[in-house]
């Protein structure tokens, strides 16, 4: 199978809000809602930059499709885990971005505690 250059990947995702469900075509594009979703759940998991705005657009793109009561429960449910993984790629975003503040401010990351560990319970 030949690869794609990110580039035209890129693009189509940047476009994902400008085409309408497959449901609101006349028969074309029939399982697009499923391989948009792929193409976002790639972008999340090789780590492409995802513009602000494209991420509101696919959220937006995701929320019609769970919306959409003639969905197919394919596109339900790939539609619902991108929403999941955007969740998840936000939080963690914001994770790093609290432990890189905590770094340049000079402050601990991680708690990390020493116990002695003997293995013998004490006597009650």
């Amino acid at each position: 199978m030949k690869r794609r250059k990110p580039a035209k990947n890129a693009t189509a995702l940047a476009n994902i809000d400008a085409k309408p469900l497959a449901k609101e075509t006349t028969g074309e594009g029939e399982g697009r809602p499923r391989a948009e979703m792929r193409l976002v759940m790639r972008a999340i998991r090789e780590g492409w930059v995802i513009d602000p705005v494209v991420k509101q657009a696919i959220i937006g793109r995701a929320s019609r499709i769970l919306a959409n009561p003639d969905a197919k429960p394919r596109d339900i449910a790939r539609a619902s885990a991108t929403l999941i993984a955007i969740e998840r790629l936000t939080l963690d975003a914001a994770k790093e971005e609290d432990r890189i503040t905590r770094l340049d401010n000079g402050q601990l990351t991680e708690t990390v505690g020493i116990m002695v560990v003997t293995g013998v319970p004490k006597p009650q």
